[in-house]
């Protein structure tokens, strides 16, 4: 490439890059705008390798709201992505979010339902007895007290919605380039420019330059900003999904269901469970092992 000058710099080609570059192209089509990507396979991006869970059920007011700014987004996206007729295909499931709350944890749930309420959100309180009556199949539910469901939620294909956005980015003018940001820098022409970054050096020897530099590396972000000097409190976490076969079959999709203890599951295609955890990486794999070979419900 023989002009290095952008007007922006993204690092990181992920789903919060490929927004922000199209975000950025639909407020002003004028911009010359690049996302350096490491991984455009996509093969250990963490957006590809989401569960992609929808919801709007959170206890804090900005998360719901955020939330419910997306599903907006997420309607009409297929639509807004289009390129010369040619729409992405997301499937975007609305099998819904079961939470489920022992006595500890149900005033709280109750108070973040209240807000959720108030702020327009489709989610719905459940007593044990309507939660045995919508899925007979959860039977050991001594320690629950109440649930809550949000019907409107559900997950969709992320590489689907990944490529919806790369797409319809790339029509738009964006550069996409595999490539991987190694430092950040803050001289052009061998001028320092004090503390404002000036672009970039890749791991490929291209050193590209912009006074606009998007960091959109996820858990890699601190990892970038220490070629500058900047310390951020962030340590990427591995976390893990197993996909398991049940020795019984389903009736139908199962929402995805969290219980008190943290620990969640939901049907995926093929008829398969998905189970997850955020648990310390030492006891995680041998905590969902064990889960595995056991009842879940």
């Amino acid at each position: 490439m023989k002009d290095k000058n952008f007007d922006v710099i993204i690092m990181g080609g992920g789903i919060m890059g490929l927004s922000t570059a199209y975000h950025l192209m639909k407020a002003d089509s004028s911009l010359k705008v690049i996302v350096i990507e490491k991984d455009l396979g996509y093969e250990k991006s963490s957006t590809a390798l989401s569960m992609v869970n929808v919801r709007i059920q959170f206890s804090l007011k900005e998360n719901v709201q955020i939330s419910q700014y997306a599903s907006k987004i997420l309607e009409n996206f297929e639509d807004e992505m289009a390129v010369n007729g040619k729409k992405p295909a997301i499937f975007y499931r609305r099998e819904g979010n079961l939470f489920l709350y022992d006595e500890k944890s149900e005033p709280a749930a109750q108070k973040a339902f209240h807000m959720q309420k108030e702020l327009g959100c489709a989610v719905e309180w459940w007593s044990t007895k309507k939660l045995k009556e919508k899925y007979p199949m959860y039977e050991n539910l001594d320690n629950i007290v109440g649930a809550t469901f949000g019907p409107e939620d559900g997950h969709l294909d992320a590489y689907a919605l990944l490529m919806g956005f790369k797409t319809k980015a790339a029509s738009m003018g964006v550069s996409i380039i595999q490539d991987e940001v190694v430092e950040l820098i803050k001289n052009k022409d061998g001028e320092e420019s004090g503390t404002a970054i000036q672009g970039v050096k890749t791991a490929s020897g291209e050193t590209f330059y912009s006074s606009h530099v998007v960091n959109c590396t996820g858990a890699w972000a601190a990892r970038l900003l220490k070629t500058a000097g900047i310390d951020l409190p962030i340590d990427p976490t591995k976390r893990q999904v197993f996909a398991v076969k049940p020795e019984f079959t389903l009736d139908g999709p199962l929402p995805l269901t969290i219980l008190p203890s943290g620990f969640y599951f939901r049907t995926e295609t093929g008829g398969l469970l998905l189970l997850g955890k955020s648990m310390e990486n030492n006891q995680y794999g041998q905590y969902l092992l064990r889960i595995a070979k056991e009842s879940i419900v």
